[in-house]
């Protein structure tokens, strides 16, 4: 089956150019990404550090353990089954990044699973997210999802804030009672490409840089740069090197993106 992609040419019909998706959707952070142990950007990065999945840090090329991920020294979890995950021990530190949180389950979220990074994609979701967290005595740390024209998106993940305007969208989420901005986010940042079987950049990462350093150059320099999308040890150096902090591992725990079918990887 072939994946079918959108390039994004203008803002969506519904509220604030994003879509409401219904569903629940965890994500997982990366600076310490699916854990507060996890991911470490920075230039030389090499592979998926602290355990995450069971990959030691220290002995990468040594076969994946089969003891639970929390024994690896993960805390925090970047799957869709948040609240599964919860009960379980195991906090989320990423909600919201491909499905927005309903927002009957805005508070729920704030309260019980507490993640460390919380994606919206407008004011409204935003807005949202700031007003269940006041009651639990919490400032969210939001992740923003931009978009600019030439962006790449699978059918259905469309959505986000207008990139061009990401000073004034610091201005209005750190504005909000409950929240402030963390960080920008978008997916894919990265593809495989069948014909140099290679993981290429998508525009969105260019979308991302360009944001960031709008960001710097208004004083915001401490924000989150999130950059999910064929996640993968190899290209973790080079996402370092371009400036991101944070992906999401997704896939890579398994080994299935495209690139274990062309090379020999460290994960499974």
């Amino acid at each position: 089956m072939q994946t079918r992609f959108v390039t994004y040419t203008g803002p969506s019909p519904m509220q604030d150019g994003a879509p409401s998706r219904q569903a629940c959707q965890g994500g997982l952070r990366i600076r310490c990404f699916c854990s507060k142990a996890c991911i470490r950007m920075k230039p030389g990065a090499c592979g998926m550090a602290d355990g995450v999945a069971g990959i030691p840090a220290s002995n990468p090329g040594r076969e994946v353990t089969t003891s639970p991920v929390s024994s690896t020294g993960a805390r925090r979890a970047v799957i869709a089954c948040a609240v599964a995950c919860d009960r379980a021990g195991l906090k989320t530190g990423h909600l919201g990044h491909l499905v927005q949180i309903p927002a009957r389950e805005a508070a729920f979220a704030a309260v019980r699973v507490r993640p460390d990074y919380w994606t919206v994609f407008s004011d409204a979701k935003a807005r949202e997210a700031a007003a269940a967290a006041v009651p639990a005595g919490r400032e969210q740390g939001l992740m923003a999802r931009i978009q600019a024209l030439g962006d790449t998106f699978y059918r259905g993940h469309e959505g986000g804030f207008d990139a061009r305007e990401v000073v004034r969208i610091d201005d209005r989420l750190d504005a909000l009672d409950g929240a402030r901005l963390a960080g920008i986010t978008t997916f894919p940042a990265l593809l495989f490409d069948h014909e140099s079987r290679k993981v290429v950049p998508t525009p969105n990462l260019e979308t991302l840089n360009r944001a960031a350093e709008a960001l710097a150059a208004a004083g915001r320099a401490d924000v989150e740069v999130n950059a999910p999308g064929t996640t993968s040890s190899v290209v973790l150096s080079a996402l370092a090197e371009a400036g991101v902090t944070q992906v999401e591992p997704g896939n890579a725990l398994h080994g299935t993106t495209p690139l274990p079918a062309v090379d020999d990887l460290l994960e499974p």
